[in-house]
């Protein structure tokens, strides 16, 4: 076998090693993610009033605090119920985007 044949050979196993890699990476960066998010879920709700339901990050990085489940519009959340309450919450770590940001009361914050 040639010294060509042989570096052809070779080459798809470095492809998928390099794509393993890359994959165990990624998920490296998802776990961070996930622990982050969670830290972030923790802080939102330390000191949230009694009558806030939901908080989310509008595109400026602050947070909110709402009565009723928001609404997306333009780079903010807002509330389309009659009644609902909206509070500038507090200024705490920035979620990775604003639209993911949504986060409902956990049961035990109740």
């Amino acid at each position: 076998m040639s010294k060509q044949q042989q570096q052809q050979q070779q080459q798809p196993t470095c492809v998928y090693d390099a794509i393993r890699e890359m994959h165990k990476g990624i998920s490296e960066l998802q776990n961070a993610l996930q622990a982050l998010t969670e830290l972030v879920g923790a802080t939102v709700w330390d000191n949230a009033p009694a009558w806030a339901r939901w908080a989310a990050m509008d595109e400026s990085e602050m947070w909110y605090y709402y009565s009723h489940e928001p609404l997306t519009s333009k780079g903010t959340w807002y509330i389309a119920e009659p009644g609902g309450v909206e509070e500038d919450a507090f200024n705490v770590p920035p979620a990775a985007d604003w639209r993911t940001s949504l986060t409902r009361r956990p049961e035990s914050c109740k």
